[in-house]
């Protein structure tokens, strides 16, 4: 597990690591996060290995953009009017993946948001596909916040990511919320730093 500065990490570099498959803890616009290629079944595998997470659970996914979400999966009219007013940020909305995603290897829908943040803003428009970002925690842990909480924690572990980007102590801001429209309904599945109402 290769540890470098955030001041120090190149989009060049996470570009070509993430090509190779690669799975990398970078801060994002709220927690810390693993990512990895979302098309690659063996890159979410080895996630979810790495999390210990169930992976019959689906993964969350970024986007650089709406369309490159628009490219990747199915977006009604209705959802697209109600994530144009936050995004790009924290608001993720459960979408029917299309072509090559695979972060929800036990069916076919995932939560999908496009990211604020400006480093992985240029990783995504270079990668130009959506890359699973999951917090960079052990699964039922809470959300890591400290570069130097993930290097203690992942150290010893038998499955580990293969790069950290460390920021050090990133500003404590919930996951982000997680909405879906079913029966024409907005149903909040997870509140986080938007409180969404319509």
């Amino acid at each position: 597990m290769e540890i470098v500065k955030a001041d120090q990490a190149e989009v060049y570099d996470l570009l070509r690591r993430l090509i190779d498959g690669q799975v990398l803890v970078v801060p994002t616009e709220t927690t810390y996060g693993l990512v990895g290629d979302s098309t690659s079944e063996q890159v979410v595998r080895r996630i979810c290995q790495i999390k210990k997470r169930d992976p019959n659970k689906p993964l969350p996914v970024i986007c650089h953009s709406l369309e490159m979400v628009k490219r990747y999966f199915f977006l009604s009219a209705e959802e697209e009017e109600l994530v144009v007013r936050y995004w790009p940020g924290p608001l993720a909305i459960v979408l029917l993946q299309q072509g090559e995603v695979k972060a929800n290897l036990a069916g076919d829908k995932v939560a999908v948001r496009v990211t604020s943040n400006k480093f992985l803003q240029d990783v995504l428009a270079s990668f130009n596909k959506p890359l699973v970002a999951t917090s960079a925690n052990l699964s039922g842990q809470p959300a890591a916040y400290s570069a130097q909480q993930i290097i203690t924690d992942f150290t010893l572990a038998d499955d580990k990511p293969d790069l950290v980007v460390a920021a050090g102590l990133i500003p404590e801001i919930l996951p982000s919320t997680i909405i879906e429209v079913k029966d024409q309904e907005v149903r909040v599945l997870r509140q986080g730093p938007i409180k969404f109402s319509r």
